[in-house]
């Protein structure tokens, strides 16, 4: 269902400005808060800090519970007057020469309302405070068939396609950070490209992002031999076959004997 939420919110916010002028500076522009609302009425606020980076006005923005992560959005200044940022679930345009105050808009399963207003207390947002830069995070179907796992606007098919030493992809099914289907198939598709075919793709069902499995309580049964139902509680480990795989794999390439 977020995935398919995730394809299908694709379009244009509309926007209520006013008409009084505005200039860019340095530092922080704006600060704007509100809510996206999905179906069902369960709101999710969302606040957006914009500040300057080389004359270009960009913005980082957290969206709780709508992704995989909470997505940071870039904004983009288009020819000195328009500014467009992606927030995963529709793009927001604004006119830097108009004093904005309102934002609203709709998409099929969600509706934005953005008010501008005072930022809280908190010392200036430094280029530095931001970790990462999430800056190629998809924002069309199209763009998709990217691989999930790219990070940093790096992007890896050459890469792999141009790697000649032994490869191998474990990947877990029940991980909704790297969907196992779509990046196996990739795999595939830029292997079969250049003709490679020492690799090895291996799925293991059970096994979460960090190929373990999480806390869980385990029921054996009842023993009549000590008249009891035997339960015990499992922390996380590593899912069953991965070092197996791993091992095969080194085994089989002559890595290790």
């Amino acid at each position: 269902m977020m995935r398919q939420l995730l394809l299908a919110l694709s379009c244009l916010f509309a926007l209520t400005l006013s008409g009084q002028e505005i200039k860019v500076n340095n530092g922080l522009e704006g600060y704007w808060s509100g809510a996206l609302i999905r179906s069902g009425n369960s709101a999710q606020s969302i606040t957006v800090e914009f500040y300057m980076e080389q004359d270009t006005l960009r913005a980082a923005s957290n969206i709780p519970d709508w992704a995989y992560y909470p997505p940071q959005v870039s904004v983009v200044n288009q020819e000195g007057r328009v500014v467009k940022f992606d927030t995963y679930y529709g793009e927001v345009t604004l006119v830097q020469d108009s004093a904005y105050a309102e934002m609203v808009g709709e998409c099929r399963f969600a509706q934005v309302h953005l008010k501008k207003g005072l930022r809280p207390p908190r010392r200036k947002l430094e280029k530095q405070d931001l970790v990462f830069d999430f800056g190629d995070i998809q924002s069309s179907p199209e763009a998709l068939d990217a691989l999930w796992v790219r990070r940093n606007r790096y992007d890896p098919p050459e890469s792999l396609k141009a790697f000649k030493g032994p490869f191998l992809s474990i990947l877990g099914g029940s991980d909704f950070v790297v969907p196992y289907r779509e990046n196996s198939a990739r795999f595939q598709r830029l292997f079969n490209e250049v003709g490679k075919t020492n690799y090895r793709i291996s799925i293991l069902p059970s096994a979460s992002h960090g190929m373990e499995h999480g806390h869980a309580a385990r029921d054996l049964g009842f023993e009549e031999n000590i008249g009891r139902w035997n339960t015990y509680f499992k922390f996380d480990r590593v899912a069953p076959g991965a070092l197996d795989e791993i091992v095969a794999f080194l085994s089989d390439y002559g890595v290790i004997e």
